[in-house]
């Protein structure tokens, strides 16, 4: 009776796992915007995480870094580079704005004495931008490449996956 009772039991955890598998094991082809991403191995792979300290004049904080298991390339989820992209970009976008306002008004309006130095400014506000623009691009192209991925297996811009 109790290799019966034993056998009834593994039955139905077994058909438990085989019915809820997909939510044990989760599939690395499926797009999921805020879990990391290889995109050396373009999938949700496992992942090892690693806690860094970084300090500034502020103080200090942790940084979560997680790391492919197959490639060992450094992972990112798509959701966080593209908010990232996007903020820096827009901070960019009205600082150059609000600079490039100011350095007008001097010009127009304030002590410049020699006409090339407003010219200057008005050279080195957008390069120094476009500078740190640059720096901002591997992130977009990394969600680019996660997106056209991600596409390809039925994700649609603006749908809410887990």
């Amino acid at each position: 009776e109790s290799g019966k009772a034993l056998e009834s039991v593994f039955t139905r955890w077994t058909f438990c796992l085989e019915f809820f598998g997909d939510r044990i094991m989760a599939d690395p082809q499926h797009p999921k915007p805020k879990k990391p991403w290889c995109s050396k191995c373009l999938a949700h792979t496992k992942y090892k995480t690693e806690t860094k300290v970084r300090s500034s004049d502020s103080g200090s904080y942790n940084e979560r870094l997680h790391y492919c298991e197959d490639c060992e390339g450094k992972m990112t989820a798509p959701r966080t580079l593209k908010s990232k992209f996007v903020d820096w970009t827009k901070g960019l976008s009205i600082s150059a704005l609000f600079l490039l306002i100011a350095a007008y008004l001097m010009e127009h309006f304030g002590e410049v004495e020699e006409e090339l130095d407003g010219f200057n400014i008005f050279l080195a506000i957008p390069v120094v931008t476009f500078c740190m623009w640059l720096f901002l691009l591997p992130s977009y192209l990394t969600y680019h490449k996660w997106r056209k991925w991600a596409e390809e297996r039925g994700w649609e811009e603006g749908e809410i996956l887990k």
